[in-house]
């Protein structure tokens, strides 16, 4: 006989010593346990039922916590807005502007240079 054999055989005896004092039981007392056992579990039943919504409760409150927080973090809808570095960048190449200005200003780089030599630096 293993420990299998053992248990089956111990729920089979406890379940017959139940049922022969369940029987020996008057109809009164057997009618009040009935009614304290169908009122337990009409209990069970309703707190499951409740379970749930109260989970929910806090994934609502997060949930409007973050459209809050995106609703409140936006800009100003009349605040300027800086043009980025690149944008400007990409609007001159464009433009298609002749961009040597070397080549067409020799003459003011030439006047800037002597000036800086007879003054001796950046002024």
């Amino acid at each position: 006989m293993n420990a299998n054999d053992g248990r089956i055989d111990f729920e089979s005896r406890a379940r017959q010593v139940f049922d022969a004092s369940v029987e020996s039981l008057d109809g009164r007392t057997r009618s009040r346990l009935t009614q304290a056992r169908h009122a337990a579990l009409a209990e069970t039943a309703r707190r499951r039922s409740h379970a749930p919504r109260r989970g929910l409760v806090p994934l609502a409150a997060a949930s409007v916590a973050v459209i809050a927080a995106l609703l409140l973090w936006r800009p100003a809808p009349d605040a300027p807005k800086a043009p980025a570095p690149v944008d400007v960048e990409f609007e001159i190449a464009l433009a298609g502007d002749d961009l040597d200005l070397v080549s067409e200003e020799l003459g003011f780089y030439a006047l800037v240079e002597s000036q800086v030599a007879a003054t001796g630096g950046v002024g």
